[in-house]
């Protein structure tokens, strides 16, 4: 006789060690009642088949020492680290300000094609951001995007009118007044103004670099000298030499020139250079990008995209010498080109490259401005322990 509640331990080997966990398993809080039901459901009922003595007695469940506490008796519920999108949510819930970003940053864009709309689109929904101009040379866009965006207090130009934004001023004083020539004539009649605090101030504190490759250099350029902090898409020049300069001007003035390897704010991406750098991963022996392009960009972009090395290339080199900490000493390249169209333009629309880093890793990069499946970007590392 056994008491309700307990489980079976043991019984007649007759049954097998399968048989034994399967009742284990299958029925964790088996009654005696049940014991010969069970038995006879798991294994038929063959002539030869007898039920002897069963000895019972009582087993903890095998995993319910690890069962933790509920999360309610813990101080402070809180969603995994690379849950960055709940921990952005709980921000805007909380309605925390961090000091200095109470400050809304007017904002020119430069360029509406494929990288400035996705800047516009980020910073419309921006509380922290005011965009205040538009400059791109497409006939016909200004009117379509103030509607979509609701843009209306916006003012777009041409790139012919660009030096309105560099130039762009917002006479400000410690008293207020209706136009400028009000202000004007309270300085002519020497009316009793509070002078130390009236100055020259510029109404664009950043600018957003979307437009052709060849257009960078000279926007970032006066940008910088204007005193205005740059967000710009890569390349920031067409060359090395020119890179610098823009560095060393933004340096000169203490002013930001931010360049856009957007991969590197991707929480995938970022939480295995995190791990690498910790030495989770032990040394790095290979490291793949995957890098095919989607939808094939139209041949007008690509006559001013700088070719593939430039415009595609360095996005693989960077998040691989940014996750390595380290620079390749030789590489080494074999492309062609499949599309016509882009033959023309004497680029390239697949890029295979390898490269060697001083640690012994070799990098590898498949590239592709087409991917007839849809949009792919991988990266893969393999170590050499566990």
């Amino acid at each position: 006789s056994v008491s309700p509640g307990v489980v079976v331990t043991e019984f007649l080997n007759i049954y097998g060690e399968e048989m034994k966990n399967r009742l284990y398993t299958e029925n964790p809080t088996l009654q005696a009642k049940d014991i010969a039901d069970v038995v006879v459901y798991t294994l038929g009922t063959p002539p030869h088949v007898q039920i002897h003595e069963i000895t019972i007695k009582p087993v903890a469940m095998a995993t319910v020492i690890f069962k933790d506490p509920s999360p309610y008796t813990q101080e402070e519920t809180t969603c995994h680290e690379s849950d960055y999108l709940y921990q952005l949510n709980e921000k805007h819930v909380s309605l925390k300000v961090d000091a200095g970003e109470d400050k809304t940053i007017n904002i020119a864009i430069f360029g509406i094609g494929r990288a400035g709309s996705i800047h516009l689109s980020n910073l419309a929904r921006n509380p922290r951001a005011e965009v205040v101009y538009i400059v791109d040379d497409v006939e016909g866009k200004s009117e379509n995007f103030k509607r979509y965006w609701k843009l209306d207090k916006v003012t777009f130009l041409k790139s012919s009118e660009a030096n309105k934004v560099f130039n762009d001023p917002n006479l400000v004083s410690c008293e207020p007044y209706e136009s400028t020539e009000t202000l004007m004539g309270n300085l002519i009649n020497k009316v009793n103004l509070c002078l130390p605090t009236l100055f020259l101030a510029y109404r664009v504190d950043a600018v957003v670099v979307a437009s052709p490759t060849y257009t960078h250099e000279d926007i970032v350029r006066k940008s910088l000298e204007k005193g205005k902090a740059v967000f710009c898409e890569k390349p920031v020049a067409e060359d090395i030499a020119s890179t610098k300069r823009c560095y060393e001007e933004a340096k000169k003035v203490g002013k930001p020139l931010f360049t856009g390897f957007n991969r590197r704010f991707d929480p995938a991406y970022s939480e295995l250079r995190d791990r690498a750098r910790k030495g989770e991963v032990g040394h790095i022996q290979t490291i793949k990008v995957c890098s095919r392009d989607s939808p094939l960009p139209p041949i007008n972009y690509l006559k001013h995209s700088g070719g593939i090395y430039h415009d595609c290339a360095v996005h693989d080199i960077d998040i691989m010498c940014w996750v390595l900490g380290e620079y390749p000493t030789q590489v080494a390249a074999i492309a062609h080109t499949h599309t016509p169209e882009i033959a023309a333009l004497k680029d390239h629309d697949t890029v295979a490259m390898v490269l060697k880093f001083p640690s012994g890793t070799t990098g590898m990069i498949d590239l592709s401005r087409n991917s007839c499946y849809g949009y792919d970007q991988r990266l893969e590392v393999s170590v050499g322990q566990d």
